[in-house]
């Protein structure tokens, strides 16, 4: 079979993702269920870290098999592979960290985007602002409630306090203010007194 994400031909059982249409292989259909299903991620770590703890010796050997097959290190096979395709680890890295900052999918992301138009919640026009290293146009931000712990949620409590996409310029603006709706009130009416010269 030929994966139709890497394009790989493999000897290996197909595999199908809701996200894509055709037959997938072992290692995409893994990191799609990894970054996509809430919760498997963390139960995935939480196995394997009571594992090595119960198995320290066996952890060890294993490691020092892995590393006799292969001593080259993790960090540069990394950067070898964002190096040989960007576009797809862009996309593996967006899908992660929509998960792990957000608790969304990439398909809830798409969802929120077409149901505001493509277009921010605040101001009602298009994102504008350059990726200087992409050079392409930044997708816009998740807005979220800036409650105490947010950063140490599980996935599912975080997606509570996502508010709407905003473009860069609005939500720097509402976190510069606190969240605080009468900081911008008092901005607003600022910005009035000072058009007409009071």
């Amino acid at each position: 079979m030929i994966c139709c994400l890497c394009h790989k031909e493999k000897n290996e059982v197909r595999r199908y993702r809701p996200d894509v249409e055709g037959s997938v292989c072992q290692t995409c259909y893994c990191e799609w269920r990894r970054n996509e299903v809430p919760g498997v991620r963390e139960a995935k770590k939480s196995y394997n870290a009571d594992w090595q703890k119960q198995n320290p010796e066996k952890s060890k050997k294993r490691n020092s098999r892995r590393y006799a097959n292969d001593p080259e290190p993790a960090k540069i096979r990394a950067r070898r592979r964002a190096a040989e395709h960007p576009e797809m680890v862009r996309e593996e890295h967006r899908r992660a960290s929509l998960m792990r900052n957000f608790g969304l999918t990439v398909a809830d992301y798409e969802e929120r985007l077409a149901a505001q138009g493509g277009v921010c919640a605040i101001c009602h026009e298009p994102e504008n602002v350059i990726d200087k290293r992409t050079g392409k146009i930044k997708r816009l931000a998740v807005d979220h409630e800036h409650v105490p712990g947010f950063k140490g949620m599980s996935p599912e409590e975080k997606r509570k306090y996502v508010g709407s996409l905003l473009c860069q310029r609005d939500n720097t603006v509402a976190g510069q203010a606190n969240d605080n709706p009468a900081r911008l009130r008092a901005v607003a009416d600022y910005l009035d007194r000072r058009h007409v010269g009071l």
